[in-house]
């Protein structure tokens, strides 16, 4: 259950808040209570946001993704001050970021990110409409000498049915003074450079999705196994980059058995039909392989079935398969209001 109360506070100010309630009867979906709350100031230059919010949704949501939906891992939420304004048509925002373990983040926006009502009104009436832009951030952690830069680039064209929409992103950067379990160890610095991607297409019910994430020589990927992509002092390079775990190409393989996207290519062609607005079914299906670990990945296929029922009520079901090594099959029932 998801609830976002909000209070306006005359015409300049709002104060929201978020809660998330789950329950699971199995799997490991299911990761407690995500809570925030954040004012949201109107000026005359810009909007200012300050408190516990969830962090927003950039692109194709590979590296920047809030969570939040039916089936989603997490609501990722953080510890922000930022400000946005609009010049010339397009976006610019600032932001400043938190966290418990030490790590600054100053995070740049710039594009021209049409609204819902704007990309329906030009595709109703026949025309094209762009959207695009650049999210970047910088990391900083006094203590072990982080300091790490990632640039997101975004594209998305849209014409009748038909749809265009990428995003690339590299990340690069070093850890200088690594933190050693033995005090009397001096590690070597650490160099991070990882890439990633993906593109859709869409036109009408037919849709196809191609994308990578850089992958590490260490042993391991870094994710559900817990062991780093580093073997110091051999390996100095941390190069595998790990997709938002709220991004998810398929089912079973790496949101169940591997926990995130990387050290990956995708290929994922999927048909959608839509019944009518309350109803979506889609079927896909996903063959990828690794770029670096040699362990073998199986084709996956899989279905979805989601229903809005009622004021906020939804209901999902989804089944996957591995191609000669299993299946699942899940449900959810939330209510959103």
């Amino acid at each position: 259950m998801r609830m976002h109360p909000e209070m306006r506070v005359g015409q300049e100010l709002q104060v929201h808040a978020i809660a998330d309630l789950r329950a699971s009867m199995g799997g490991p979906d299911a990761k407690g209570v995500a809570v925030g709350a954040w004012g949201v100031a109107e000026t005359p230059v810009g909007t200012i946001s300050a408190g516990r919010m969830p962090i927003p949704r950039w692109g194709l949501g590979l590296i920047a993704n809030p969570g939040g939906c039916l089936n989603c891992l997490s609501d990722m939420t953080v510890d922000r001050v930022s400000f946005d304004t609009e010049l010339g048509g397009h976006i610019v925002g600032l932001a400043g970021d938190a966290s418990a373990d030490g790590i600054g983040t100053a995070t740049l926006t710039l594009g021209r990110i049409p609204t819902d009502l704007q990309r329906s009104r030009a595709t109703d009436s026949g025309h094209d409409i762009w959207g695009y832009g650049m999210w970047s951030t910088w990391r900083t952690r006094s203590r072990d000498g982080l300091g790490v830069g990632l640039a997101d680039g975004w594209m998305r064209y849209e014409v009748g049915q038909l749809r265009v929409e990428a995003e690339g992103v590299f990340a690069g950067g070093q850890i200088r003074s690594p933190e050693s379990p033995d005090p009397s160890v001096v590690l070597p610095p650490v160099y991070v450079q990882q890439g990633g991607g993906a593109l859709q297409l869409e036109w009408d019910f037919i849709g196809v999705e191609a994308g990578f994430a850089s992958g590490d020589l260490a042993p391991g990927r870094g994710v559900a196994d817990g062991m780093d992509q580093i073997d110091l002092p051999r390996d100095q390079a941390w190069t595998n980059l790990v997709i938002a775990e709220n991004y998810s190409m398929d089912r079973l393989q790496f949101r169940r058995r591997i926990g995130a996207l990387t050290d990956v290519a995708w290929f994922r062609p999927s048909i959608t039909v839509q019944p009518d607005e309350r109803l979506l079914i889609r079927g896909w299906f996903t063959a990828s392989t690794t770029l670096v670990q040699a362990d073998a990945l199986h084709p996956e296929v899989g279905g979805t079935v989601q229903w809005n029922a009622w004021q906020g009520l939804q209901l999902r079901g989804d089944v996957a398969y591995f191609v000669g090594d299993g299946a699942i099959v899940e449900g959810y029932v939330a209510w959103v209001y």
